[in-house]
């Protein structure tokens, strides 16, 4: 999600025929406090003619994404009838334009029903667990309280937080779908779909199959989804491949003050990576101030450089 997203909400507040209105106005409202701009819009305080105008607003971010609202919103021969009535409509917005839009049914795996609550609230998730600065305020705060294996997680956390939530939305690579066509494709959108599930977890397994097997380099790489997308943020150009070095190392810290693999793999990759990196050996394990504060050190100018290649 990128800072020009916004959420529109197309709705007639008499009208709650799903019981879900109260929540989505709460995560709206919470939206709005995580730095989205927000508008909602009054069906009965408009005329019938901007209504259809939004409804084919909708249109046009529903073929971008490969979604179907036809039915979600009427009927083939009466489209749009319930649409900002009946049925409430969320438009994304992005520069102006609607990208996308729910309720709404994909094709992509089930080709099931994706209502406005289930969007926001992954949303919502996406946003409030990946926030960059608020992890390496964290960082900071644990390396004053002498928490020097927690500052080095922090760290960790902010680095990948930016590049999840700079990729979030993007169609940025490439995708074989289940009618064998190729489309353009989010990597965060894959890495939530398929990261650390099986098979039997789809409503179509078979066709689960044919999508795995036609996109099977992509597959291969999503063992690690935190280096996959390290390595989308490089074909955006958000980091430099001489960056990436850096990341791996900084992760590598971040493993040996986590136990996040194998103990004795693990302090192999530690001992090599502190070598590289000039640090003083920790006579201890909880000697880990110098590598703490390296490690804040070079966050936050990785931080600041992507910020501004963001914004450029």
């Amino acid at each position: 999600m990128t800072e020009s997203t916004k959420f529109r909400l197309i709705y007639d507040p008499n009208q709650d025929v799903e019981g879900s209105l109260d929540r989505t106005l709460r995560l709206l409202e919470r939206a709005r406090q995580l730095g989205i701009e927000v508008e909602l819009v009054d069906t009965t305080q408009i005329s019938e003619d901007e209504r259809m105008r939004l409804y084919f607003d909708s249109i046009v971010g529903s073929v971008m994404q490969k979604a179907a609202i036809r039915r979600v919103f009427g009927s083939n021969t009466n489209p749009g009838l319930s649409f900002g009535r009946y049925t409430p409509a969320l438009q994304v917005i992005q520069n102006g334009f609607c990208i996308d839009v729910y309720p709404q049914k994909r094709s992509i795996v089930d080709g099931q029903r994706k209502t406005i609550l289930t969007y926001l609230e992954s949303s919502l998730k996406a946003l409030e667990f990946h926030s960059p600065r608020r992890y390496l305020e964290f960082a900071k705060l644990s390396y004053d309280h002498k928490l020097y294996r927690s500052a080095v997680l922090h760290c960790l956390l902010a680095l990948d937080a930016f590049i999840w939530r700079t990729l979030w939305g993007k169609k940025d690579m490439d995708w074989v779908g289940p009618d064998g066509r190729q489309y353009k494709h989010s990597s965060v959108d894959f890495v939530y779909s398929y990261s650390r599930k099986s098979r039997g977890m789809y409503p179509n397994p078979d066709q689960y199959d044919n999508i795995k097997k036609s996109n099977e380099k992509s597959f291969k790489k999503l063992k690690d989804s935190d280096s996959f997308l390290l390595g989308q943020a490089v074909k955006i150009g958000l980091v430099k491949p001489h960056e990436v070095s850096l990341v791996k190392k900084l992760r590598t810290l971040r493993n040996f003050c986590s136990h996040f693999n194998p103990f004795e793999k693990t302090l192999e990759q530690f001992n090599d990576t502190i070598e590289a990196l000039g640090l003083r050996r920790p006579a201890k394990p909880e000697d880990l101030e110098e590598l703490a504060q390296l490690t804040i050190g070079k966050t936050s100018e990785l931080l600041e450089c992507w910020e501004n290649r963001v914004t450029i």
